[in-house]
């Protein structure tokens, strides 16, 4: 009877909390619409593309992809009128992610070749050099292995320029990748070799800053720790010379004790 309880009690609390988890999804989405709906009656462009991500990211999170393209779609017409090239890059890369997500691999390699042309627009090398592999890698999904490794070779030449150690990284894996499908195994396994070699050298750069960061955190905690102690220290030693001093003073009146006499004032003649 107690078993049923406990069993009857823990799908009532899981009942409670996907309600309570539904309930607030609603509302979030609600309070989103809202606002976007304020800012289309106020004009505000940047406000209603602000308010379609949000709501394009909702869904995306919600795995409503088609709701999610939906709205980032409609953000990228927004600013396109406003001319943000950055949003561009960005939103185009969200609906390439997307595509690839619902294995539609063309539609994510027109998506994410918009999002580098708009990369272009930014003085940006870094953001350039990701736009590059992205594009590379949705056309290896494409196989079109060749044109691949060409936007390859410029995400290197950048990354090499940037000296991005993770950008690096990545082009390497992908030219291995890349013509290993193209049945080049030699070239593969040299890009291989690359990106394993590289691969442990950042491990090994990263476990090095965390323990140099470790030993700062314990340098730092010990001179927190000095300097309490030496507080601390300080305190005991005025405490000590107090009481020294007060055994003095107690000693001294021991010594010389203080007789109290009576004074005769002298009279004032009228």
């Amino acid at each position: 009877m107690i078993l049923n309880h406990v069993i009857a009690h823990s799908k009532y609390i899981l009942f409670l909390f996907l309600f309570l988890k539904l309930f607030l999804s609603f509302s979030q989405i609600e309070n989103l619409e809202t606002e976007l709906e304020k800012a289309k009656t106020q004009n505000d462009q940047i406000k209603i593309a602000e308010f379609l991500n949000k709501i394009g990211f909702y869904y995306w999170e919600k795995n409503e992809h088609k709701k999610a393209i939906e709205y980032f779609n409609n953000s990228i017409t927004r600013n396109i009128q406003i001319g943000n090239n950055n949003a561009l890059r960005t939103l185009h890369s969200n609906v390439g992610n997307i595509y690839l997500d619902l294995n539609n691999s063309s539609s994510a390699l027109k998506a994410f070749q918009e999002a580098e042309k708009y990369s272009f627009k930014i003085n940006d090398k870094s953001v350039q050099a990701s736009a590059l592999l992205n594009t590379a890698n949705a056309l290896k999904y494409n196989q079109k292995y060749q044109e691949a490794i060409k936007k390859l070779e410029k995400a290197f030449e950048y990354s090499k320029e940037l000296k991005n150690n993770t950008l690096i990284r990545s082009c390497y894996g992908a030219f291995s990748e890349n013509y290993k499908s193209l049945g080049n195994e030699t070239k593969s396994y040299e890009y291989f070799n690359l990106y394993a070699t590289f691969n442990q050298h950042m491990h090994e750069e990263e476990l090095e800053h965390s323990m140099k960061e470790h030993q700062e955190v314990i340098h730092s905690l010990e001179s927190e720790k000095n300097a309490v102690n030496k507080k601390a220290l300080d305190t005991q030693k005025k405490l000590k010379k107090s009481k020294e001093l007060l055994e003095a003073e107690e000693e001294l009146n021991r010594a010389n004790p203080v007789s109290y006499t009576h004074l005769t004032l002298p009279t004032t003649p009228y």
